[in-house]
C-alpha cells in the first residue's frame, strides 16, 4: 500500500490543521532584515551555544556529577587500560 501525503495528513488530524506564519522566527535565509537583526541571530545561537557548554560543564568539569575517577590514572599521567593494570 503506498500512502502519500496528502492521505498522511487524512490520517492525523493535527497535520492537515494550517499552522501559524512565525514572522519573526529568527533562523529565516539570507541577510535581507538588515546587519542588527543578522547580528542579534548569531547571538541568540552563540547563547544557545554557551548554555550547552555550561551545562556539560557542569556535568562533566571539576567536581561533576559523571567526572572520572582519579585512580584511574597512574602515577605517571598515562591512563591505565584493561589489560595492563597491575
Amino acid at each position: 500500500m503506498v500512502l502519500n501525503f496528502w492521505s498522511i495528513q487524512s490520517f492525523f488530524p493535527i497535520f492537515s490543521a494550517k499552522l501559524p506564519f512565525w514572522r519573526y522566527w529568527p533562523f529565516g535565509p539570507g541577510y535581507e532584515a538588515g546587519f542588527w537583526f543578522s547580528v542579534s541571530k548569531f547571538a541568540f545561537v552563540g547563547l544557545i551555544l554557551g548554555v550547552i557548554v555550561l551545562y556539560l560543564r557542569f556535568l562533566f568539569g571539576p567536581k561533576g556529577i559523571f567526572k572520572e575517577d582519579a585512580s584511574r590514572y597512574s602515577k605517571s599521567g598515562k591512563r591505565k587500560w584493561f589489560w595492563n593494570r597491575k
